[in-house]
């Protein structure tokens, strides 16, 4: 057998002393936060304090921007009511409340106190085109039929807002819902036959609300 020399059996040595584990990450010792070098311990530290500020700042900016939708949509909720109030709102809404009111008296026996929500239906249709009608009450139809424009173009205006999250919907269906179901019970036949040609979508934006309150 060959014999190996001083340097040879050194380099062997070495060799093997260079592939042998490593004791210290065979305990774990390779942990940056147990590192007794405080450089590495300071580093380890500070990159975790960043990352943790990181996250908390990011969770704050979210929680921010929903804090500053929900006031965007509380303020213009209260604009919608701000406009709602406004005289010719309310003129409008009291000219058809008026007229409804009478027609409901002179077609009172047309509507048996059992009757079923279809026949119901067809007997608010038939108010609401009476009171379309040039006949349909005292006021002259062309003077009612602007406070009609006028309802219709703020209760579109108000299911717009809503649709597009723009306003708060718990606030806008706990002030307008039940005005805007009652106007489209009654109504709601007269403008789906409007649409076609330049307004197919005539009335559109409010029948969807109403729609949504019945989900």
């Amino acid at each position: 057998m060959t014999s190996l020399g001083p340097a040879t059996a050194q380099q062997m040595s070495r060799r093997a002393s260079q592939t042998e584990p490593d004791s210290d990450l065979e305990n774990g010792d390779d942990n940056p936060f147990k590192s007794r070098d405080w450089r590495v311990w300071s580093y380890a530290w500070s990159g975790f304090a960043v990352r943790i500020l990181i996250v908390v700042g990011g969770i704050f900016s979210v929680l921010q921007y929903l804090d500053t939708r929900e006031e965007n949509r509380v303020e213009r909720t209260l604009q919608l009511i701000e406009l709602w109030e406004k005289p010719e709102f309310q003129q409008a809404q009291q000219a058809i409340s008026e007229r409804l009111d009478a027609l409901n008296v002179q077609f009172a026996e047309l509507l048996d106190k059992d009757a079923t929500a279809a026949e119901r239906s067809v007997y608010f249709d038939r108010i609401g085109a009476a009171a379309m009608q040039a006949d349909g009450g005292t006021m002259p139809v062309e003077a009612f039929r602007a406070h009609f424009d006028r309802m219709l173009y703020f209760l579109n205006r108000m299911a717009f807002c809503v649709d597009g999250n723009l306003c708060s919907k718990e606030v806008v269906d706990g002030y307008f819902g039940d005005f805007a179901a009652s106007f489209w019970a009654y109504f709601g036949g007269y403008i789906t036959e409007q649409r076609g040609g330049v307004a197919p979508n005539y009335g559109a934006p409010l029948e969807e609300y109403v729609a949504s309150l019945k989900s």
